[in-house]
């Protein structure tokens, strides 16, 4: 791949591209946006691009030694700074100070290849007090030929003399369609391309992370326990039982929460225009569209499922908030019964 194939960034690679061009680019671009929508993708592009072997009209040309190592991430002149992987194969929280000053060795050295040294920080915002502190000193010393790449989902979570020092390039969240596209190209069958680029909120990263057929059974799962809360025919032994299923897991009761709200939003939004279009589940038309829940309930359950997030977020008694939930969505689902 190389930067012509992103698709859905249109304004962001223009700006590379024109850099890359006239050989016009800062000693550092800070890249910005949600999780999932093609910024480490690209500064792995541009990366390629200026250390390819046979460049095609100032881009890579994916074939060469240099991009197939690229690729790989063998390039000995392509670095990445990221979180590191721990024994438990869990990885760390923060970019630590011992990986920025292995990293000022690394960029001290003429480059291997000739080409560009290209340094991606991915996490940017991850880096530690002391990590921030000796990339911002890099920052304001930068060493010849290197470029460096700083990606984030929160600019201001870095240091405001870091992002200064940066040309800050945003990345766009990505249309439905051009999520379908990339799925499709990926060899993704049509109605799971089109199920998942619906549900990814414009992140293809999300979109990749989700197995579909997955999806499917786990929002059948999520309308069930909706049905056990059902005012008419609730069973309270069912009810603190899926309780005490979905607090076991912290990633279990997470999913839940963004089903829920998923297909709340889309009941939300039918209920306000009546167009099918606008749902962001498409599989979800028949359901939605035999609902009797009132625009009031719906809302009030949104801003319920969002409280137990933030809740459940602070490591309190997750088993606690989820039966709370329950009874919550009970009482609101006999308001709208008159129960």
């Amino acid at each position: 791949m190389a930067l012509k194939d992103v698709i859905g960034q249109g304004e962001a690679i223009a700006i590379l591209e024109r850099a890359i061009e006239n050989q016009r680019y800062p000693h550092a671009y800070l890249f910005t946006g949600e999780e999932g929508v093609g910024k480490r993708l690209t500064a792995l592009n541009v990366a390629k691009a200026l250390n390819c072997n046979s460049p095609v009209q100032f881009d890579a040309c994916d074939q060469c030694v240099s991009c197939s190592m690229a690729e790989k991430r063998l390039h000995p002149d392509i670095i990445f700074v990221e979180p590191e992987v721990g024994k438990d194969h869990e990885q760390k929280k923060e970019i630590t100070v011992e990986q920025l000053r292995e990293l000022e060795e690394r960029i001290a050295r003429r480059a291997f290849t000739g080409g560009k040294k290209v340094v991606i920080v991915n996490g940017a915002e991850k880096m530690n007090r002391f990590a921030a502190n000796s990339m911002l000193k890099t920052l304001e010393e930068p060493p010849p030929d290197t470029l460096i790449i700083l990606i984030t989902t929160s600019p201001y979570a870095l240091l405001p003399t870091i992002v200064s020092r940066c040309q800050q390039v945003r990345f766009a969240i990505l249309k439905g369609s051009d999520i379908y596209r990339i799925l499709i190209k990926l060899g993704y069958e049509g109605k799971d391309a089109q199920l998942l680029s619906s549900v990814s909120c414009g992140k293809v990263g999300y979109a990749l992370s989700m197995d579909a057929n997955d999806f499917r059974y786990r929002m059948a799962d999520f309308l069930k326990t909706l049905s056990i809360i059902n005012p008419i025919n609730s069973s309270y032994r069912a009810m603190f039982s899926k309780a005490e299923e979905l607090s076991k897991s912290q990633q279990a009761l997470d999913g839940f929460i963004e089903r829920g709200m998923l297909w709340f939003r889309d009941l939300m939004i039918f209920k306000s225009t009546g167009k099918f279009e606008l749902v962001m589940n498409l599989e979800s038309k028949e359901n939605i569209s035999m609902e009797d829940a009132s625009l009031d309930e719906i809302i009030a359950s949104l801003r319920l499922l969002y409280n137990t997030e933030r809740i459940s977020a602070l490591n309190l008694n997750r088993r606690l908030a989820v039966e709370v939930l329950f009874l919550r969505l009970l009482t609101i689902m006999e308001k709208g019964y008159g129960c």
